[in-house]
């Protein structure tokens, strides 16, 4: 199971990995002489002729309704590390929170009454996502499970500390060979990806979905919607040239 896991997160990290380094060093560069050529230190910028880099768009991986079913039947719920990991993966759903934003999750940041968390996101930006019943009975369960400690961190292992991303990343990756998931990338982000393309076909709008998964901007949500809106595939329905044809 763990030469799978492996061989999984390399392929994950050669693909996903290969664009963001290349346009992180390309843009170091031409940082680096900008300033030479500013300064004075050469007279030419040689990456005045360098085309700038496009990274691939890549299609969004996300679970289907039957990988989701098998993944939560995954865990071997009697047990508290099992329901642990069940809860969590049923709140990377519900919120889409990010799994760094899970680990840092403290019991008195849960908003019972309101039904929302307080996250900490990139460069430590709180925001509040929201939680549904389904969830809320869950989270209550585990945390009377969980028993009071020294330390409020909602995710803990059976010897009371808390819980880290690595081994969040690695039972879930567990979890996605135990319930033999192919196709797609056992991952908590793509807990997050389904959650959001869930959300925009459930017909959740985009500025509301921007809020809850903490982007800084629209463009990430707006291709969630330009893949998944169900409007988009009603319209396509209605205006396709080859339907107007009307063939037999």
């Amino acid at each position: 199971m763990r030469d799978q896991r492996l061989t999984r997160r390399w392929n994950t990290i050669a693909v996903s990995g290969y664009d963001a380094t290349i346009d992180k060093y390309l843009r170091g560069w031409r940082a680096f002489f900008n300033f030479m050529t500013a300064e004075g230190f050469i007279l030419e910028n040689p990456y005045d002729s360098v085309v700038k880099y496009k990274p691939e768009k890549r299609i969004i991986e996300t679970f289907s309704k039957p990988q989701l079913k098998a993944l939560f039947a995954a865990p071997d719920k009697s047990k508290f590390t099992g329901y642990r990991d069940y809860v969590l993966m049923m709140l990377l759903l519900d919120t889409g929170v990010r799994i760094s934003e899970a680990e840092g999750i403290i019991i008195p940041n849960i908003n019972w009454r309101e039904r929302r968390i307080k996250v900490y996101g990139k460069g430590r930006k709180e925001r509040y996502v929201p939680f549904q019943k389904t969830l809320e009975k869950h989270l209550k369960q585990y945390v009377e499970i969980r028993e009071l400690l020294d330390h409020d961190f909602l995710f803990v292992n059976i010897d009371n500390t808390s819980m880290k991303v690595r081994t969040m990343q690695e039972n879930i990756q567990d979890y996605g060979i135990s319930a033999q998931i192919n196709g797609v990338r056992v991952s908590p982000h793509t807990f997050r990806h389904t959650m959001a393309k869930m959300y925009v076909m459930n017909g959740g709008d985009p500025l509301s979905l921007q809020a809850i998964l903490g982007h800084a901007s629209l463009d990430m949500v707006r291709n969630y919607v330009n893949l998944f809106s169900n409007d988009i595939s009603r319209k396509h329905e209605r205006y396709s040239p080859l339907e107007s044809l009307a063939f037999d």
